[in-house]
């Protein structure tokens, strides 16, 4: 799938639940407006198949949430062991369905985020 085809089949999902004005897919901007802009976001996703790495750590540093899908690849176990000394392991799902059940819930109740352990 492409880039253009992700965000569709993203939004359509959001439709029905009354989310998606709060989705925004960012383009590519230079790092101290990146930075600045994670601060506006609720949270982050860690790209499935890629990982997040640094992108994890600028949302980090903006105290922005962001799931992970955990697993036994290093692309997983980057923003797992991120997540793990956060103390927010909470953030750390199993499985893509979870993946998906846990982004539903944090659009629907984004105060939990500040809860995560």
């Amino acid at each position: 799938m492409d880039d253009d085809s992700i965000q569709k089949e993203f939004m359509l999902e959001a439709t029905p639940m009354n989310l998606r004005n709060r989705i925004v897919f960012a383009p590519s901007v230079p790092h101290r407006f990146h930075t600045v802009r994670l601060q506006l976001a609720d949270l982050v996703f860690d790209p499935l198949g890629v990982g997040a790495h640094t992108s994890a750590l600028d949302a980090i540093w903006a105290s922005c949430g962001f799931i992970s899908l955990g697993g036994t690849r290093f692309i997983n176990r980057v923003g797992s062991s991120l997540l793990h000394a956060m103390q927010a392991s909470g953030l750390i799902v199993n499985s893509l369905e979870e993946y998906k059940t846990k982004a539903i819930f944090l659009g629907k109740h984004p105060k939990w985020l500040g809860t995560v352990e």
